[in-house]
């Protein structure tokens, strides 16, 4: 999309995801944008996006002059950690903007400020701001001579003092430690805490560190409120039994093997806990009637090297009917707070053996290979094994993204059936609804859905009003219904606004290799190679849509349905006829630089007209060739490029 998306891309540099943030910066140039009061490289300093800087603070600090997005307001999450950091500064910004000099100095970084203001465009009122900021902190002065500036230099602050006390009185610690104790002694000092052989030499609650001696058992409906301690494994085993439960967990935890009967081990992981090297092992037979996760419900903090293996079967129910119920492998909501607690889930690997899950038709239940709702990170993860459903909606390794995946590989086969002629099964390979960012993600296993009426299934994405990029999928999809909306990218493009965002689903630099068979009614079902349905959105006279730009299919299609496309089964009309639309003074455009093989078909099924009826076109925004000029085209070769950290066959 070309139209800036304010809240991904504060997101995206509150995460430091500078891959996130070149895919933005690729489809609108942001060195003149700015949220509210706020430059994006102001943003970039205030949040401490080190990786995002390291790619772009040279060619944004140049920039004088910032036109304003139109979002007129900065986000609360923006003002409220701006504020913190300004404190009595804030009063020089009713209606100024905050550039990225000034950003730098309210901060304190003045080597910065001293090293960049040659290369920065400073007027004399961003000079007497300057000169205030410094005052109000701390009652110095600055001169401007030439090209340069001068700043007073401040004394240290208590806190600063503080630490340097404490690090001379280390060192000398150490020293005195290392003449009277032999070397393997101190290391052991360093590296282990109270050592303990049974739950009840363990304090959960303090900020102790303990190091496991033989396996610990956490006794039958155990329960503490919160868990603060950090405790070393050793490689040893921490057994949960029945019911057992750590609660809220602020500590930490490595080089440790848990065993659960599937009860969550959290109910949530603050933005100070650490997971590292954990393998957790589930042997479930449950019923819940409310959301549930075999590591932790919700979690802020920071799950890294993470194996969990999971086996047998998970019942929802509930009392209400219609309400939400979420599953994630690891994490139920992998959960977003501010730019300091957002769940941050990387390097794991979950796998499901003999994995059943079933749901009642009052429920709507939903399960995630590794998070159920993710708006916070996870990245090179990788989920396998089976998973069967019956009336429960499944996604390799998540249902919901409202942030980003990353080098996610699910290979793990899916499969979902219901009777329940009121229940629509979903089923991805990756996300089931994706309203963020999925990029560098690999999907390989089997997708199968049985349902009565109607089915969403896609190999990357189900439905998708986010973006979709370099990603790749060779499973097998097979989907049974009356109706069904299928893709090997994405089975639905969808769109939809609020009062700042049009949402918009885009595959971008996609390979599909998916065999793909359907048995469909003679409703207006439709199979596309990359995206099945691409809906649009009539928004003040002016048609938007999602689309599929510079992809590839070389797969198979068949079965009995009513419309394909070796790219997209079917697409709004209006949005198919245009081809492209204006965001601000730039065009998007939907559907280019796609190829599929010749052969095979059009790149599109049909074009939907507003009242619902389906008229078959000839083909857009595609090429047909031989599968050996396709692999010689850039864009196959970008997209296997990219995708070679997930070993992507060639």
């Amino acid at each position: 999309m070309a139209r800036v998306d304010e809240k991904r891309l504060l997101d995206v540099i509150i995460n430091d995801d500078a891959a996130a943030f070149n895919a933005l910066n690729g489809q609108t140039r942001l060195e003149k944008y700015r949220l509210g009061r706020f430059p994006v490289l102001s943003l970039m300093y205030l949040f401490s996006s080190k990786k995002i800087l390291a790619e772009h603070e040279k060619e944004f600090i140049a920039v004088s002059s910032h036109r304003e997005s139109f979002c007129a307001a900065e986000p609360a999450s923006v003002l409220a950690l701006f504020s913190k950091k300004a404190g009595k500064c804030l009063r020089l910004y009713f209606d100024a903007v905050v550039t990225p000099i000034e950003m730098l100095l309210i901060l304190d970084k003045t080597n910065k400020v001293k090293k960049l203001y040659p290369l920065v465009g400073v007027t004399d009122e961003v000079k007497s701001r300057l000169k205030a900021i410094y005052y109000i902190k701390y009652s110095l002065g600055i001169e401007f001579k030439d090209d340069g500036i001068v700043i007073d230099r401040r004394p240290l602050s208590r806190s600063e003092k503080k630490k340097i006390a404490i690090a001379v009185s280390a060192a000398a610690l150490v020293a005195a430690v290392s003449v009277v104790t032999p070397v393997s002694v101190v290391s052991y000092l360093n590296k282990y805490g109270i050592a303990v052989s049974s739950a009840e030499q363990i304090d959960f609650t303090k900020q102790r560190t303990y190091a496991l001696k033989s396996d610990v058992v956490i006794p039958r409906n155990y329960s503490v409120k919160s868990t603060a301690c950090n405790i070393i494994g050793g490689g040893h085993k921490l057994v949960l039994e029945g019911g057992a439960s750590l609660g809220n967990f602020s500590g930490s935890m490595s080089n440790l093997t848990v065993e659960t009967q599937g009860a969550p081990i959290f109910t949530s992981c603050s933005g100070r806990a650490v997971l590292k090297d954990i393998t957790v092992s589930v042997s479930a037979d449950l019923d819940i009637k409310s959301d549930h996760a075999f590591v932790t419900v919700n979690n802020y903090g920071t799950l890294d090297g993470i194996t969990v293996n999971v086996e047998g079967t998970v019942r929802a129910s509930s009392k209400d009917e219609g309400e939400e119920l979420v599953l994630g492998g690891v994490a139920a909501y992998n959960a977003y707070s501010n730019s300091s607690t957002y769940g941050k889930i990387k390097n794991c690997k979950v796998n499901y053996t003999s994995f059943y899950l079933e749901g009642e038709k009052t429920v709507n239940a939903s399960f995630g290979g590794i998070a159920g709702v993710n708006n916070g990170t996870v990245e090179d993860s990788v989920v396998s094994g089976s998973v069967e459903a019956d009336t429960f909606d499944i996604a390799g390794a998540c249902y919901v993204n409202n942030s980003s995946l990353t080098r996610i590989e699910s290979a793990v086969n899916l499969s979902q059936k219901s009777e329940n002629e009121e229940w629509s099964p979903l089923v991805a390979g990756v996300v089931n609804e994706n309203g963020g960012l999925v990029e560098y993600c690999k999907s390989t296993g089997s997708l199968s859905v049985t349902g009565a009426d109607f089915a969403i299934c896609g190999g990357i994405a189900g439905q998708s009003y986010g973006r979709t990029a370099y990603c790749y999928s060779s499973s097998d999809i097979t989907v049974t219904a009356e109706y069904a909306y299928v893709g090997g990218i994405y089975g639905m493009s969808r769109t939809a606004s609020d009062n700042f965002y049009v949402y918009l689903g885009f595959a971008d630099h996609c390979l599909s290799e998916s065999k793909i068979y359907a048995s469909l009614g003679e409703g207006n079902s439709c199979v596309g190679g990359i995206g099945g349905l691409v809906q649009q959105l009539n928004l003040y006279g002016t048609f938007y849509g999602g689309g599929v730009t510079n992809s590839i299919y070389l797969g198979e299609i068949s079965g009995e349905f009513n419309y394909r496309g070796s790219v997209v089964g079917v697409c709004g009309a209006n949005v198919y006829e245009a081809n492209s639309y204006m965001s601000g003074d730039e065009e998007v455009v939907n559907f280019e630089g796609n190829y599929f093989l010749e052969g095979s078909g059009t790149s599109f099924g049909a074009k939907a007209t507003t009242d619902e009826i389906f008229l078959r076109v000839d083909g857009k925004g595609a090429t047909a060739a031989p599968l050996t000029e396709i692999k010689q085209t850039d864009v196959y070769k970008e997209i296997i490029e990219k995708l070679e950290p997930i070993k992507m066959k060639k």
